[in-house]
């Protein structure tokens, strides 16, 4: 007998025979269906949407916004963007290689093939047809020339990118992880000109992940330990959390930044540590 029939039968033994129940099994049945085509339909139109969303991990991640214009030395160069890009000072960014360009994305939520570049840099002084910034780091087996491309996932001088943050950050990699460094990438964002959301939606561009939690395993002894216990369960909430952000950004295809290779493509990794 089918589920939909039992449950209907109990109800009728429950509450005794009614005419106006004997459509119930039918009703029950209709709902359920009704509830999976909606969930078919919540499914392809995800779906749909990732296939006409604009590929943010491709074409936002490895698009360039300037260039390096001048090299005079002192740990000081130029820069094509000035008054009228919607640039200010703080503003960072990374420099690649004007051949290679922007690495792609990669696998985005680990820390394998970082997309370092040659160094990062950082905006002192805006003019009017390019800004002056300092070299906040530059990796000593390259060097930085004109030419070469300067890029921050964040910053647009036409779009504003709507960004989910999610998680414990740890900016200074002193191995300890805190909440109020999630504050500090927001800030970030909305400073540099992106938006920050408070969900995921069919609207977010990019979601950045703090560090992924670790489950706590008691030992046989601290099984016995309502503490322990306690910290265990608020573990293991915590990780299916994180993971559930990260199933909802598979679900709408956004492309998942982790700590790290959320700092490379902004050019703030070295400032964080400091």
């Amino acid at each position: 007998m089918a589920y939909d029939e039992v449950l209907a039968g109990r109800i009728r033994d429950l509450i005794g025979p009614d005419p106006e129940l004997t459509d119930v099994p039918l009703q029950i049945t209709d709902l359920s269906k009704g509830h999976d085509r909606d969930l078919r339909t919540i499914e392809d139109l995800r779906n749909k949407l990732g296939q006409r969303r604009a590929n943010t991990a491709d074409s936002v991640v490895r698009q360039g916004d300037g260039s390096i214009v001048r090299v005079p030395g002192n740990g000081t160069v130029y820069i094509n963007l000035g008054t009228g890009d919607q640039i200010a000072e703080g503003l960072t960014f990374t420099v690649y290689d004007r051949t290679e360009g922007v690495p792609a994305l990669g696998d985005s939520t680990n820390d394998d093939n970082l997309p370092k570049g040659k160094g990062s840099i950082e905006v002192i002084r805006v003019g009017a047809g390019s800004s002056e910034c300092r070299i906040v780091y530059q990796d000593p087996r390259q060097i930085i020339q004109a030419g070469d491309v300067i890029a921050n996932v964040v910053y647009d001088r036409n779009t504003k990118y709507q960004f989910f943050v999610y998680g414990e950050f740890d900016l200074d990699q002193n191995g300890i992880t805190v909440a109020s460094d999630a504050e500090i990438v927001k800030r970030l964002i909305t400073q540099w000109g992106g938006k920050v959301t408070d969900k995921i939606n069919a609207d977010t561009d990019f979601v950045v992940l703090g560090k992924e939690p670790q489950v706590l395993i008691p030992t046989k002894d601290e099984q016995s330990d309502p503490i322990m216990v306690a910290k265990a369960q608020a573990s293991q909430a915590a990780f299916d959390a994180y993971e559930e952000v990260k199933k909802q950004a598979l679900d709408y295809h956004l492309p998942i930044l982790n700590q790290n290779r959320f700092l490379y493509y902004v050019g703030y990794y070295e400032s964080a540590k400091r």
